[in-house]
C-alpha cells in the first residue's frame, strides 16, 4: 500500500539522494511500491541503492533513537543489505473475494456486514479455512486483519483496494488452519451513510475519491468509537457463527493497520483483552506521530494504550528498521513495557508494502514459528504451516 503521507510532507525530514539509486519493476504492483529517486519527489517511501538509506517523508518521530522531538536518524531508515520486494517472486496470493451476497464456506472469501450494522455501507470480509468444519470438538483460532490507508477491508478497487491488499492473514496462514477476518476502518457515525473509510478512521466521508489529504476534514475528531464498535460486533458473530476459540485470535496489521493494532486495538480494556498476540507490520502507534495522535490522548495516550497491552506478546516487522529499531525503541524506551514480549525484526525489503508477506523471507518464516507457538499456548496443537505446498 501506499505510505501514509498526510499534510505532514511539507514538514517531513529531509534525506539525500544516493548517486546511483536503483529502479525496480513495478509491473504487478498497482502503486509505486519502488521509486528510482529519493529526491525531489513527494510520493513518500523511496527505494534506494547507494548508501543504503531509504527516505521516509512523513512527520518527524515522537521518540526517536537521539530522544524525544524528531528522529535523531533525519527522517531516514537504514535499510544496508536489503532488497526491494519486486525482486522477489511471491509464491502466493490470497483468493479473490467473492460479490456480497455469496455465503460463507471453505476456502471462500467473502463479504459480510455485522449484527446491528445493516443500515450502513459497512462491510468486511471472512475466509473460513479450506478444512473448516463446523461440528469438530477443537474450536478455531482466528486471525483479525486490519488495512493500511488507501484501502476498506479487501473487496473491489478501487474504493476497497483488491484482496491482495490484505494479505498478512494469508501470508501467515495460507487459508488452512484458521480463521481469517478483515476488517474495515469505519467513518464517523453517519446513519446510513455510514461508510468504510479508506483514510484513517472516524472522519466524516468515506469511499471514493480518496487522497490522504482527503480523509479527514479539518475538523474531524478520528474518532475510535465507530470502528472500535464494528470491530468488536464482527469478532462476535464471528465467534458465534463460526465455533473461533475466543483464547486463540491474533491481531495484524499494515502500515494504518499496524498502527491501529494499538491505537484501536486497544482503546480499552475490553478490547485489549481480546487478543493472544498482536502483529504490526510497518509502524507502531505512537513511535511516530501521525495526524491522528492529538485526538488520542498525544503522548500519554499511546503510552497507555502501550501498557494495556504489555501482557500480550507481540511480533514486530518492517521495512528496513522501522519496526526492529524505532518501534521497538519506543516500546522499550517510552512506554516502558516488557521487552521480553516483544520480537522485532526487519522484513529484509526496503519499500513499505504489505505484499512482502507473499515472498520467501527469513521474515516470514519467523512470524510463521511465533504465530504457530501463539496459538498452541494452552494444549492446542495447530498445524505446521509448512508441511502444506506453496499457493
Amino acid at each position: 500500500m501506499p505510505p501514509l503521507l498526510l499534510e505532514a510532507l511539507l514538514a517531513a525530514a529531509a534525506c539525500s539522494a544516493p548517486a546511483s539509486p536503483t529502479v525496480c519493476n513495478t509491473s504487478d504492483f498497482p502503486y509505486p511500491a519502488c521509486q528510482p529517486s529519493c529526491a525531489g519527489e513527494s510520493g513518500g517511501v523511496k527505494c534506494v541503492g547507494g548508501d543504503g538509506r531509504q527516505q521516509r517523508q512523513q512527520l518527524p518521530m515522537a521518540h526517536g533513537r537521539g530522544g524525544s522531538g524528531s528522529s535523531s536518524r533525519g527522517g531516514c531508515l537504514n535499510c544496508t543489505g536489503v532488497v526491494c520486494t519486486m525482486s522477489v517472486p511471491s509464491d502466493t496470493a490470497p483468493p479473490e473475494t467473492s460479490p456480497p451476497g455469496a455465503a460463507p464456506g471453505p476456502g471462500r472469501r467473502v463479504q459480510l456486514t455485522a449484527t446491528g450494522w445493516g443500515h450502513t455501507k459497512v462491510r468486511h470480509t471472512l475466509l473460513l479455512p479450506e478444512e473448516f468444519e463446523l461440528a469438530r470438538r477443537e474450536p478455531w483460532p482466528m486471525l483479525v486483519e486490519l488495512p493500511g490507508n488507501g484501502c476498506g477491508f479487501g473487496g473491489p478497487w478501487p474504493r476497497d483496494c483488491g484482496s491482495k491488499w490484505t494479505a498478512q492473514g494469508w501470508g501467515v496462514s495460507q487459508g488452512r488452519g484458521a480463521v481469517w477476518l478483515t476488517l474495515p476502518f469505519v467513518t464517523r457515525d453517519l446513519g446510513a451513510d455510514t461508510a468504510v473509510q479508506t483514510g484513517w478512521w472516524g472522519c466524516s466521508r468515506g469511499g471514493e475519491p480518496f487522497t490522504y489529504q482527503e480523509s479527514c476534514l479539518a475538523n474531524d475528531t478520528y474518532t475510535t468509537n465507530t470502528t472500535l464498535a464494528y470491530l468488536k460486533a464482527a469478532i462476535r458473530d464471528t465467534i458465534d457463527r463460526f465455533h473461533v476459540d475466543r483464547q486463540r485470535i491474533i491481531l495484524l496489521g499494515h502500515s494504518r493497520g499496524a498502527i491501529a493494532t494499538q491505537a484501536i486495538g486497544s482503546a480499552d480494556e475490553e478490547v485489549a483483552g481480546l487478543w493472544r498476540g498482536i502483529v504490526a507490520a510497518s509502524h507502531y502507534d505512537g513511535a511516530e506521530h501521525w495526524a491522528y495522535s492529538s485526538h488520542a490522548g498525544g503522548m500519554a495516550g499511546a503510552i497507555a494504550r502501550a501498557q494495556r497491552l504489555s501482557h500480550v506478546p507481540k511480533f514486530l516487522v518492517g521495512e528496513c528498521d522501522l519496526e526492529s529499531g524505532i518501534a521497538a525503541d519506543w516500546l522499550r524506551n517510552v512506554a516502558k513495557v516488557d521487552m521480553g514480549k516483544v520480537t522485532a525484526v526487519p522484513s529484509g525489503f526496503r519499500d513499505h508494502t504489505g505484499f512482502w508477506i507473499l515472498r520467501p523471507s527469513a521474515a516470514r518464516e519467523r512470524l510463521r514459528a511465533w504465530v504457530k507457538q501463539m496459538f498452541e499456548q494452552g494444549g492446542w496443537n495447530w498445524r505446521q504451516i509448512d508441511a502444506y505446498p506453496q499457493k
